[in-house]
C-alpha cells in the first residue's frame, strides 16, 4: 500500500509543476485575497535559526549537509515556514526532507509539526481538502502530547482552512478551540491572533458587537506582550467593524492610529487596505474629498504591491465616490477598472480550478502507476527468496526431497497467479489509456462547441457596437472611446474564436486546399501593406525586399496569407519601438525562401523546444501589451506542411529572430518535409 505520506509528496510536487507553468499571479490561491478585513498569518516560525550551512539543490529538490538529529528537523521546518511565501517550491521540499528525518529519528513532534507545515504548503496553494488532511493529521498526533501550544497552531490553522471556503460557523468552532489551547500553554501571541480572526469570522456572520468583543479581547492580549503590529492590525479590523455600526468618529479613531504606524513601518498591503477602510468610512461619512484622497492612496500602494484584490476594491470605492459626487464619466471610468481587475481575479481562480482537476486526474493516475509497481517489486522479491530457499533444499540432501517437491508445485502455482494478475493489469492500463484518448476527443468535442456557441452572442454584440457607430447622434469623447475599447474587445475575441476553430479544422482534416501558381511578390506585398499602419502605431520601420527574378510557387494563396499574417503579426508585436521589421524573398531552381526579420529579444532554447505546439506561451511579452492566443504559429507549421514546405528559425536571445518559409517551385512532394526549427508566437 503507498502511505499517506508518499501521496502528499507525490500530490504536492505534482501541485507545484503545475503552478510553476502559469503566471506567477495565479500561483497564489483566490480564496482569502478578497478579505474584508486584515487576516493574520496562520504560521509564525518557533525560533530564529538560520540554513545551518545547509546547501539546496533545487534539480535534486534536497538539502545537503543536513545532521540526522531532531534540531535538523526543526530547522528543515523553519526554513519551510520562512520561504512558504516566496519560495513555496523551495518550502514543500524542505517539510518533506525534515518528515523523512523526523520519522527515521521517531522524533513524535517533528512529525506533527511537518504534517502541520504540510497543510500550510497545501493552503497557501489553494487546496483546501488536502490541506485539511495534513491539519488533522499533525492534530491527531498532539493530541497525546504535552505541546498545546502546537496543538493550538494547528486548530486555528484548520478554522483558517474553514474561513477561506466561507464556512465560518466551524471556522469560529475551531478558532474557539484554539483559543481554549494557547490559554492552558500561555501560548499568548498564537492566543491574540486566533482572537482577532475569531472576530474576523464573526464579522462575516455580521454579528458586529461579537466581533468587536474579541478584537478588544485580542488587543489586550497583544498589549501584554507588547507585540504592536498585532495590535495594529487588530485595531484596523475594530476601526473597519464600527463602520458598521455607524459608529464613525470611533472608526475614524482606530483606522488613523492604525494607518499612521503602518505607513512609518513601511506596511505598504496594510497601508493601503487600510486606507480603503477609511476611504469607506468618509464616504459614507458624507466626506467625499476625504474619502477621495484615501482611495487614490489606497489605490496608488496596492498598485505598488501588485495586490490585484486591493487594486479592485480601490477602483470600486472610488467609482463609489464619484458617483456620490455626481461625476459620473469618472465614476464610470473607475467602474470599468474595477470590472478589469475583478475579471482578472476570476480568470486566476478559473485557473487555479483547472489546474487542480488536471492534478487530480494526474494523482490518480500516478497512484494506480505505484500501486503496480509495488506489487511487481513484491512479486520479485517473492521469487528471489523462493529462489534461494530452492538451492539451500538441494544442498541438505534427499532427506528433504517431499518437502522440496511441496516447495517447487507451490512456486509454480504462485509464479502462475502472478502471471495471471501481471494479464489483468495490463488489461487495465489498456482499458485506462482507451478512457484517457476518449476524454481527450470529449475536451476537443467540447472546446468546439464552445466556440461554436459564442460565434453567435459575439456577433451579436457587434451589431449592436455598428448600431451604435452608425447612430447619428452626437457623442461625447468618453462615449466613442467606451464604443471603440467595445469594438476592440469584441475583434480580439472574434479572432481567438476564429484561430481557434480554424486550428480545430486543421487537425481534423477539414480544410481543403487549392494549389494554384502564385505570384509570391503580389501576395508579400498585400499582406506588408496591411501592416504598415500597425507598425507606424508602433513606430516600427517596415520594409518588403522582393527578389526581382521571383518565381511563382504551386501552393494556396489563402494558406499563404495567413502564414505571412502570423509571421508578420509576431515580428511587429516582439519589435521594440524605433527598430524595423524586414520581409525578403529569394529563389533558386527548386524553391522560394520567404523570410521575415524582426530585432526583437530573440528566443531561448528552451522557448524553442515547444514553439510548435498548440496554446504554446513563452517567456517574451509583446512590446505593446498585444493580445496573444498560442495558436498563430502551430498554424502557421501546419498550413506550410499541407502545401508541401518547411519552416526554419534563426535566433539567439537579443539578436533578434529571422523565420524562414520554403515552398517548392514545381510542387508539393509525396511526404511532409522534416522541421529544422522552431518558431514562436
Amino acid at each position: 500500500m503507498v502511505s499517506v505520506k508518499h501521496l502528499s509528496r507525490l500530490y504536492l510536487l505534482i501541485t507545484l509543476i503545475t503552478l510553476n507553468a502559469v503566471p506567477a499571479e495565479s500561483a497564489i490561491p483566490p480564496a482569502g485575497k478578497a478579505e474584508k478585513l486584515l487576516r493574520i498569518s496562520s504560521d509564525v516560525p518557533d525560533s530564529t535559526e538560520q540554513d545551518a550551512g545547509y546547501v539546496y539543490d533545487k534539480e535534486a529538490g534536497q538539502f545537503s549537509n543536513v545532521q540526522h538529529t531532531s534540531k535538523d528537523v526543526d530547522n528543515l521546518l523553519w526554513i519551510g515556514t520562512e520561504n512558504k511565501n516566496s519560495d513555496p517550491e523551495k518550502a514543500a521540499h524542505a517539510v518533506l526532507q525534515a518528515l523523512d528525518l523526523a520519522e527515521v529519528l521517531q522524533y513524535e513532534s517533528g512529525i506533527a509539526k511537518a504534517y502541520n507545515s504540510l497543510g500550510s504548503v497545501y493552503h497557501l496553494l489553494g487546496d483546501y481538502e488536502y490541506a485539511l488532511q495534513q491539519f488533522h493529521i499533525a492534530l491527531g498526533l498532539e493530541t497525546g502530547s504535552e505541546n498545546r501550544k502546537q496543538a493550538g497552531r494547528v486548530l486555528k490553522n484548520i478554522a483558517m482552512v474553514h474561513m477561506d471556503q466561507k464556512n465560518y460557523d466551524p471556522a469560529a468552532v475551531y478558532f474557539k478551540k484554539a483559543v481554549e489551547r494557547t490559554t492552558e500553554a500561555d501560548a499568548v501571541e498564537v492566543k491574540a491572533t486566533a482572537l482577532s480572526n475569531l472576530g474576523l469570522a464573526y464579522y462575516h456572520m455580521e454579528d458586529y458587537e461579537q466581533s468587536l468583543d474579541y478584537y478588544a479581547r485580542a488587543i489586550e492580549v497583544a498589549e501584554a506582550v507588547g507585540d504592536l503590529d498585532l495590535k495594529m492590525l487588530f485595531l484596523a479590523n475594530a476601526g473597519n467593524t464600527y463602520i458598521k455600526l455607524d459608529q464613525y468618529e470611533l472608526a475614524e479613531s482606530y483606522l488613523q492610529q492604525a494607518l499612521s504606524y503602518f505607513n512609518q513601518k513601511g506596511f505598504a498591503r496594510q497601508d493601503s487596505e487600510t486606507s480603503i477602510y477609511l476611504g469607506t468610512l468618509y464616504l459614507n461619512w458624507g466626506r467625499y474629498d476625504e474619502a477621495l484622497a484615501r482611495a487614490r492612496y489606497g489605490l496608488q500602494l496596492a498598485g505598488s504591491t501588485a495586490n490585484l484584490s486591493l487594486i479592485r476594491d480601490a477602483h470600486r470605492l472610488l467609482s463609489e465616490i464619484y458617483e456620490a459626487k455626481q461625476d459620473y464619466s469618472r465614476s464610470l471610468a473607475s467602474y470599468k477598472d474595477y470590472f478589469s481587475a475583478h475579471d482578472s481575479l476570476l480568470n486566476l481562480e478559473r485557473q487555479m480550478r483547472i489546474s487542480q482537476r488536471q492534478i487530480r486526474f494526474d494523482i490518480d493516475h500516478r497512484n494506480r502507476q505505484i500501486i503496480l509497481l509495488n506489487e511487481k517489486n513484491d512479486l520479485q522479491e517473492a521469487r528471489l527468496a523462493n529462489q534461494e530457499l530452492w538451492h539451500r533444499l538441494l544442498l541438505i540432501g534427499l532427506v528433504f526431497f517431499i518437502l522440496i517437491a511441496g516447495l517447487l508445485y507451490r512456486y509454480i502455482h504462485v509464479k502462475k497467479q502472478a502471471g495471471l494478475r501481471q494479464h489483468q493489469q495490463s488489461e487495465e492500463i489498456e482499458q485506462q489509456n482507451r478512457q484517457l484518448v476518449q476524454l481527450n476527443r470529449e475536451k476537443d468535442e467540447f472546446l468546439g462547441m464552445a466556440a461554436h456557441d459564442l460565434r453567435n452572442p459575439v456577433s451579436n454584440i457587434s451589431t449592436v457596437v455598428y448600431l451604435m457607430e452608425q447612430d447619428g447622434r452626437e457623442k461625447d469623447e468618453d462615449t466613442l472611446e467606451y464604443i471603440q475599447m467595445i469594438r476592440s474587445s469584441i475583434d480580439n475575441m472574434m479572432n481567438l474564436i476564429d484561430n481557434f476553430l480554424n486550428v480545430k479544422a486543421l487537425e481534423e482534416g477539414l480544410n481543403g486546399h487549392r494549389i494554384n501558381s502564385i505570384d509570391v511578390s503580389k501576395v508579400m506585398k498585400q499582406v506588408v501593406d496591411s501592416f504598415q499602419k500597425a507598425a507606424r502605431d508602433k513606430k516600427i520601420y517596415l520594409t518588403a525586399n522582393r527578389d526581382p527574378d521571383m518565381k511563382s510557387v504551386l501552393a494556396d494563396e489563402d494558406y499563404l496569407h495567413r502564414i505571412l499574417n502570423n509571421l508578420l503579426s509576431n515580428a511587429i508585436k516582439f519589435s521594440p519601438s524605433g527598430s524595423a521589421v524586414e520581409v525578403s524573398s529569394r529563389a533558386d531552381a527548386e524553391h522560394v525562401e520567404i523570410s521575415v526579420k524582426d530585432n526583437g529579444p530573440g528566443i531561448t532554447k528552451k522557448d524553442q523546444e515547444k514553439m510548435f505546439q498548440r496554446f504554446a506561451r513563452l517567456s517574451n511579452k509583446p512590446t505593446g501589451n498585444e493580445s496573444s492566443t498560442g495558436l498563430g504559429l502551430f498554424t502557421v507549421k501546419k498550413l506550410t506542411e499541407l502545401m508541401g514546405g518547411e519552416i526554419r528559425c534563426e535566433s539567439k536571445p537579443g539578436k533578434g529572430t529571422v523565420f524562414t518559409i520554403v515552398l517548392p517551385v514545381t510542387g508539393r512532394p509525396d511526404s511532409p518535409p522534416v522541421n529544422h526549427g522552431a518558431v514562436r508566437h
